[in-house]
Order: structure tokens, then sequence, then C-alpha cells
């Protein structure tokens, strides 16, 4: 598969505006590694109106693994705004994202959750570390939903859950916070204070 790529990043004008695909926006498949995608809009136009893709506006599979996803806007697409599936998808972190809203906050949600991680993908990361967590608001299911037996070992850090940046006013996703199903293992949600979730 695809691995070692950059797609996007912090420069002036490295970023790509990804929006009104048929399908996925961004997909890495068939042992796509060690990829990294930065500072992209995905499902968002250059004025910041709504140009979301049809399916998911990022999506990680098919023993695609230890990928960054980072410091993008991922919003308004019409599936998840990140989904991250199957067996040996493992090791993949999702940092600094903003999922369901815009840069100035404005409610943009996705359709489906803001982050889905299924079908026995371990070791994932949303936010991974204290200052890297995603902002996940304002989606039409769950903030973050993990779910699937072998679905193992996710660790959930430092994020921003159902409101806005200042932590002022609501901005719900439309299901629960964060979310479980049907029999992932080991799911780290927060721990030291510095790791600990807002939802």
């Amino acid at each position: 598969g695809a691995h070692d790529n950059q797609i996007g990043g912090t420069a002036a004008g490295s970023g790509n505006f990804v929006s009104l695909n048929l399908g996925t926006g961004m997909r890495l498949a068939n042992n796509s590694d060690s990829n990294l995608v930065r500072a992209n809009w995905i499902g968002l136009a250059p004025n910041g109106t709504t140009a979301g893709n049809g399916g998911d506006g990022v999506r990680i599979e098919s023993a695609s693994s230890q990928n960054l996803v980072a410091g993008n806007v991922i919003s308004a697409n019409g599936g998840a705004g990140v989904r991250i599936d199957g067996v040996a998808t493992d090791s993949n972190a999702l940092d600094a994202n903003l999922i369901g809203v815009d840069p100035t906050g404005v409610l943009r949600g996705n359709a489906g959750h803001g982050v889905h991680v299924s079908g026995g993908a371990k070791s994932n990361r949303i936010g991974s570390a204290a200052g890297l967590g995603n902002q996940i608001a304002g989606n039409s299911q769950d903030g973050i939903h993990v779910s699937g037996a072998g679905t193992d070992s996710t660790a959930i850090y430092a994020n921003l859950v159902g409101l806005n940046a200042a932590r002022t006013q609501a901005v719900p996703n439309a299901w629960s916070g964060v979310a479980l199903f049907w029999g992932p293992k080991l799911t780290n949600l927060g721990g030291a204070a510095t790791l600990g979730n807002t939802i």
C-alpha cells in the first residue's frame, strides 16, 4: 500500500480542500502505513461553506497502520467524520482535528459519528497526549463511537466533545458523546488529569 506520504502541511498554502466527492473524502486502505494527513479542510469549501463529501471525511481501513491525521477540519460529510475500521488497522492517531465544526466554531456536523472505530481495529488513539485532543461536536450520531469484538485498546485522550472551543456553550452530538458497543475491550478513556476528556 501507499506509505510515508504527506497530504497537506502547516506551511501557507500546503493544505488541501477535499470537497464534494461522491464517496469518501480521503481514504487510506490496503496496508497504507505511516502517512501524514495534516491541515486539510475535508468537507468545507475555501470560504468555509458546506461542501461535504458523500461518504466519510477520512476512512482508514484494510490493515492500514501508524497513520497520523492531525490539524484538519473534517466537517459536513455524509458519513462519519473519521472512520477507522478492520482487523490490523492498528496504531493510527487523530490529533488536534476539528470534527463537526469549522474554525470559527460554526456547526458543520458530519451525518454519521464524529469518529467511528470498529471491526477489530486495535490500539488507535483519538487524541495522543495533552494538548493534542480533538474538538468533536455537532455530529448527527455519536461524537466518538467504538464498537465490535476485537476493537481493543483504543485510547481517547484530552478531547473536547459536544462543546465550543471556549467550553462555554453546548454544541452537542445528536447521540452520545462517547459510546462503546458490542464488545470492545481495554478502552482507555482519559487517565491522568492532563489526559482527561471534556464531554
